[in-house]
């Protein structure tokens, strides 16, 4: 069975939202392992202690543009998604995910977020589009999903057709298992400020 799901909590114009593909019974394969993996723009990893979930018939999917909120502002996310966990399977993908910026105290947000919650995780962003020698706005600003279960086939995707200024969009791909559902689920960060057309292309 294939079917595809599209899910967003809270999107903004399309900004931000989670797809999902799921396909029935696949055979589990091996997951990421507990160490973080990473390089510049695309980083994996789980938890020190994942928090176990019960297999069931019922997936909750949040997506969520943090709008790459800190502080207290994260702690009160964090909370609302702790408190919305419960026993069964949720995954979540979340936009505007800051890590390692001034603006946000230089905090790896995308590996907090999945400790907290206890989850494995997948982070990916977009070059840098600034001039030499200056941060642009979007760099180490970049999507996330976050799964009780480990994750495989990573994929950072750069959209086509740059917003204002050259800056670029991402998403992130990754494939987790839930009991025998493999599911497929990608988090986008689109771009509003172009033309319908190059809208549906980034889509």
């Amino acid at each position: 069975m294939l079917s595809k799901v599209v899910r967003p909590f809270r999107s903004r114009g399309l900004r931000g939202l989670v797809l999902v593909t799921m396909i029935s019974s696949l055979q589990p394969s091996q997951g990421q392992t507990d160490h973080r993996q990473t390089d510049s723009l695309l980083e994996c990893g789980a938890a020190q202690q994942i928090v176990p979930t019960r297999v069931s018939q019922k997936i909750t999917f949040v997506s969520y543009n943090i709008r790459w909120r800190s502080g207290k502002e994260l702690e009160q996310i964090i909370g609302w998604l702790k408190e919305r966990q419960g026993s069964e399977s949720m995954i979540i993908g979340l936009q505007e995910v800051d890590r390692a910026k001034s603006r946000s105290a230089h905090l790896n947000h995308a590996k907090a977020i999945a400790e907290r919650l206890g989850m494995y995780y997948a982070w990916a962003a977009p070059q840098n589009a600034g001039a030499a020698g200056q941060e642009s706005p979007e760099e180490e600003t970049g999507v996330e999903i976050l799964s009780p279960s480990p994750l495989t086939d990573v994929t950072r995707i750069v959209l086509p057709n740059p917003g204002p200024g050259g800056r670029q969009r991402v998403a992130v791909g990754v494939t987790t298992l839930i009991g025998n559902t493999s599911i497929r689920i990608y988090s986008v960060h689109s771009e509003t400020r172009l033309p319908i057309a190059k809208k549906v292309e980034q889509l």
